[in-house]
């Protein structure tokens, strides 16, 4: 019993002793951070696309990263901070494919923690874990672009109420000091207080837990600005075409690449390319072997919003099950009510324009728990978003894989990163740019900062701001939240931009002609698309007051860089494609683009 007692307090002694070193360290970590910002602050001067486009085809890069979603994007700012030269190419713009068609959501995943207890799943059980721990890091990394959201799980039978209470109870015990809210259940008529619309056939109540929700493209970009200002090359709109062997030294690696607007070819020399392609990963791994095996399995789920009044107030929901044994999600996002599925296979190319059977199955699986009516005219924007899911045995529905990331290194120098979701993009990016560094003797200043460094914007930050940006700017409130919101303390910039070009872009919406201009000095905005679609998210949540905006935006553009009529043509094309992609064609099919 003695005996039995001494190792206990043992136990705890050395417990305790290694909490506090981890804390001690933690603190090194972030004092570190804050040094480094403040450097930063004092030297960094924003480069312009081209000036970054010469210095690509003269410096010597430690890291090559080819890809600006999340992940890319993730790895620039690790890499980039820890004090090694990288350079980063995206083919579209920051964020233009999966990064910005997600279901939104900052989120550990109970559906995923729901098969965990089901198959008794370790994988679905540590990827739950890796990602509550994450979700509140990326919170705190982002804050004027995530927020918290009550999502409720009807419950339609008296059997299931103890089940779905200790799922989520769970979830709220699995996430330890990262809860963002204590899960409750509620009433028949309580739910009903929060979705009016919600069927009543054998309901019994719901449970509602807490989960985070984002901006994401935006999220995007700032990663790739902020990854600018700790020193990367961002470059978009250019696009890799294969890789070379450096002809005098076999520890450099060169890749061939092409700029988008000139049609320039540019040679980029780094010791490690990463490949952070996501659902194109197939694609870009047999350009370095032509026998290599696919790695990525090939899927999309749809999404579609429509008006708020289609969905609960203030509350999310999810349906653990549709027809075909999916997951459908009905979240606040925008102001309006985003749908989405989990995913089915489908064949992945670029710029993929939705089908008429995605809105078909969405608003079909939305009337089985809707009592309001919906049809195709209701819905105001829908996309397909392609899923970079590992590749696993092929009898398995894409449901049913797992949502882990996956590093592959072939010993060539190139490092291929693939898989995982939004809420895991920071740990994958260490987890690759610590294989890089280990497999090829990178010498990094410091080691990974990026659990406590934040996105531009995120300095002095505070929801209060916005009386701060009304006042200094002499504009009503609501616009003033409207910057806070898109920008965060940024939006102190916007003065100059917004009394120089005052001019509304649209009658629905707050966003002004100083908003594009700041975009294109800050934010290395280079098309209407990007503007619109993908920094201001109109398409996202309004596809048709999209179109209206781009023409608008257009002309500006056309204006500021004094394009020729051959670039007039490219942008328009670009634009044209991109708004097929979010359902114009579709949705307003007697005035196609």
């Amino acid at each position: 019993m003695i005996k039995a007692l001494i190792s206990t307090i043992i136990c705890i002694l050395i417990a305790l002793i290694g909490f506090k070193i981890k804390l001690g360290k933690s603190k090194m970590i972030q004092e570190c951070a804050k040094r480094l910002y403040k450097k930063r602050v004092k030297f960094f001067v924003h480069k312009t696309r081209q000036e970054k486009i010469e210095l690509l085809a003269t410096r010597k890069y430690d890291l090559l990263i080819i890809g600006g979603g999340c992940s890319g994007a993730g790895c620039a700012l690790d890499a980039a901070s820890r004090g090694l030269k990288v350079a980063l190419i995206e083919s579209s713009d920051f964020g233009s494919e999966t990064s910005s068609k997600s279901t939104k959501m900052l989120h550990g995943g109970i559906r995923y923690l729901e098969k965990a207890i089901n198959k008794l799943s370790f994988g679905q059980l540590r990827l739950v874990l890796e990602a509550l721990s994450e979700r509140k890091r990326v919170m705190i990394m982002a804050p004027y672009l995530t927020y918290t959201v009550r999502i409720m799980i009807p419950i339609y039978k008296k059997c299931m109420v103890p089940y779905y209470w200790f799922l989520a109870i769970l979830y709220d015990w699995l996430s330890w000091g990262h809860t963002l809210g204590r899960s409750y259940l509620i009433s028949k008529e309580r739910s009903n207080v929060y979705f009016r619309f919600l069927k009543n056939d054998n309901f019994k109540g719901s449970m509602v837990y807490y989960d985070g929700m984002m901006d994401d493209a935006r999220i995007n970009v700032m990663l790739a600005m902020t990854s600018s200002f700790y020193g990367a090359d961002c470059v978009n709109h250019m696009t890799f075409l294969e890789f070379k062997d450096h002809e005098n030294s076999k520890k450099i690696k060169k890749i061939l690449c092409v700029d988008n607007f000139t049609n320039k070819k540019v040679e980029i020399s780094a010791k490690v390319v990463i490949s952070c392609t996501g659902a194109f990963t197939n694609e870009i791994i047999k350009k370095e072997r032509d026998n290599a095996e696919d790695v990525i399995e090939e899927s999309a789920g749809a999404h579609m919003v429509l008006p708020p009044e289609f969905g609960p107030v203030n509350i999310g929901l999810i349906e653990m099950k549709t027809t075909d044994n999916r997951k459908i999600f009905v979240l606040p996002w925008k102001g309006q009510t985003l749908i989405g599925a989990t995913e089915t296979k489908r064949q992945i190319k670029k710029f993929a324009d939705p089908l008429e059977d995605d809105i078909s199955f969405l608003i079909n699986e939305t009337k089985q728990y809707i009592l309001k009516d919906i049809c195709k005219s209701d819905v105001k924007s829908v996309w397909t978003a392609f899923r970079p899911l590992v590749k696993s045995n092929s009898s398995l529905r894409t449901e049913s894989i797992i949502r882990s990331y996956n590093i592959k290194d072939n010993g060539n120098r190139v490092i291929y990163m693939y898989g995982g979701k939004w809420t895991t993009f920071r740990i994958s990016s260490k987890e690759t740019v610590d294989l890089a560094i280990r497999n090829y003797g990178l010498e990094p200043r410091n080691g990974c900062l990026t659990e406590y460094l934040s996105i531009l914007g995120a300095e002095k930050y505070s929801r209060d701001m916005f009386y701060e940006i009304a006042r200094s700017f002499n504009v009503e409130f609501e616009y003033a939240k409207h910057l806070l919101g898109l920008y965060g303390s940024r939006a102190l910039m916007m003065g100059k931009y917004i009394s120089d070009y005052p001019d509304k872009l649209s009658e629905k919406y707050h966003f002004r002609e100083g908003e594009v201009i700041y975009c294109v000095e800050n934010e290395d905005a280079m098309t209407t698309d990007g503007i619109v679609n993908i920094r201001f998210r109109v398409g996202y949540f309004d596809v048709k007051e999209a179109f209206k905006m781009c023409q608008k935006v257009d002309k500006i553009l056309k204006k500021y860089f004094n394009w020729t009529d051959e670039e007039v043509q490219f942008n328009r094309n670009y634009t044209k494609q991109s708004l097929r992609a979010l359902g114009y064609d579709i949705l307003c099919e007697s005035d196609s683009v």
